[in-house]
């Protein structure tokens, strides 16, 4: 379902009953988007002027005075995709597209059926989304992709039953790409998009307690499941894996990372060692970065692992920077181009995405440098604060400008970011 205008942004009510009205059941089939109109005697603003928006890949530049985004908030931004001037965001009723320019909600895509929350204590009535949207690249063309959990009622005999619905948008005109519902055998606790490779998406599911998982490849060509394998944890999608973690034993505590092949769900490659806490980053179309802690001494461990072989990729930096050089616990950022961004306790480098060779580090003393705290890398820039806003090259490590924000989404036309009072602004792109 999808909903238009400047009611968009309120009508959580009558878009649940709506969703429900409209909901067949069953999965695997397209179905029609219908345009929600005006409701009689309901008066509609009318809507705020609109400028274009002017780009620049990446922007170095931004406007001093923001546009107010009330609809947003700190904590939404952290589950939100920007692209272009638009911002998705999940909602109560569905995945919220904002309008950077003129502040407004210009659509909602809601779910095909009653949106479901899980928890312990059992079925709980929204919120509709399990898991933030992501930008993927499906089919050859780059989608917003959200998962929903949602309910299809039981009818006459039929028991109702629990299904994993996905809209796909896309960004381009924010129409509707499609829609495709698979069914769950039981409700999880979480559900995220953990990425896509070819026409399929894959869906990690766990259940209210982490005590469980599994990993689902849906295939969006056909609209049908590929496969599903339980007992998985999956993180990211890489190099032809799908690399999560298996717990070893009756406990989920020990764990060996394991990727599994997208195409069938057949092993590919485990690495040797068990382990626990463990995190898995994707940091570029070939790498991905595993911590942890080893199981037999609790030592850190931190390592970046090819996609394709399981094979370690081990650069200079991690030998001989000493105690990992602050590496364990870092917070990586792929810039959608060449360069990841890694940041720990007060250090940062850039990395070659496809080798992970280090490419530059902060702090650098002899310089007089410090490490700036990085919110976001995109397109070869990477910005965060230090004294203050800055701008690094993402490939030198060079500051480039000290623009009077640090967003924490950003596109070629807008930067998104809090300003001092805790109000989400979008501050449109100027050089």
């Amino acid at each position: 379902m999808r909903i238009r205008g400047p009611l968009a942004g309120a009508l959580v009510a009558a878009v649940l009953a709506a969703t429900a009205a409209c909901t067949g059941g069953g999965g695997g089939n397209d179905r029609a988007w219908p345009v929600n109109e005006p409701r009689t005697g309901v008066s509609q603003p009318p809507p705020a002027a609109r400028t274009e928006a002017k780009a620049y890949d990446p922007p170095k530049a931004f406007a001093a005075r923001g546009v107010v985004l009330p609809s947003l908030t700190e904590a939404s931004l952290k589950v939100s995709v920007l692209h272009g001037t638009t911002v998705y965001t999940p909602t109560a009723a569905g995945i919220q597209a904002l309008d950077t320019v003129t502040a407004q909600v210009s659509d909602t895509f809601a779910p095909e059926g009653p949106p479901l929350a899980t928890g312990p204590t059992g079925l709980v009535q929204g919120p509709a989304v399990t898991g933030p949207p992501a930008l993927l690249e499906v089919g050859g063309r780059e989608l917003i992709v959200a998962p929903f959990v949602v309910l299809v009622p039981g009818r006459g005999t039929t028991a109702g039953r629990t299904e994993l619905n996905l809209i796909a948008i896309d960004p381009a005109d924010n129409t509707a790409a499609w829609t495709m519902s698979i069914p769950l055998p039981t409700r999880p606790g979480k559900v995220s998009l953990i990425g896509a490779h070819g026409d399929r998406v894959f869906v990690a599911t766990q259940d209210s307690y982490g005590s469980t998982g599994s990993v689902h490849a849906l295939d969006t060509a056909v609209r049908t499941l590929a496969w599903s394998k339980d007992g998985f944890f999956g993180a990211t999608v890489t190099g032809g894996s799908v690399i999560g973690v298996e717990p070893q034993g009756s406990s989920s505590y020990m764990q060996v990372v394991t990727a599994l092949s997208v195409a069938d769900g057949s092993r590919r490659w485990s690495l040797p060692n068990n382990r626990y806490e463990t995190r898995i980053t994707y940091i570029g179309p070939k790498l991905v970065v595993v911590e942890g802690r080893d199981y037999s001494n609790g030592r850190p461990s931190f390592q970046l692992v090819d996609g394709d072989t399981g094979t370690d990729a081990v650069p200079a930096w991690i030998g001989t920077s000493g105690a990992l050089g602050g590496a364990y616990n870092m917070r990586c950022l792929y810039d959608q181009r060449a360069v990841t961004v890694c940041s720990g306790v007060g250090i940062v480098m850039g990395l070659d995405a496809m080798t992970g060779n280090q490419l530059w580090r902060l702090p650098d003393q002899a310089a007089g440098r410090v490490a700036p705290s990085a919110t976001v890398a995109w397109h070869g820039a990477v910005y965060g604060t230090a004294s203050g806003p800055v701008i690094l090259d993402a490939t030198t490590g060079q500051d480039v400008a000290t623009p009077d924000i640090a967003p924490v989404l950003v596109s070629a036309n807008v930067g998104i970011a809090a300003d001092t009072s805790g109000k989400v602004r979008a501050y449109p792109a100027t050089g």
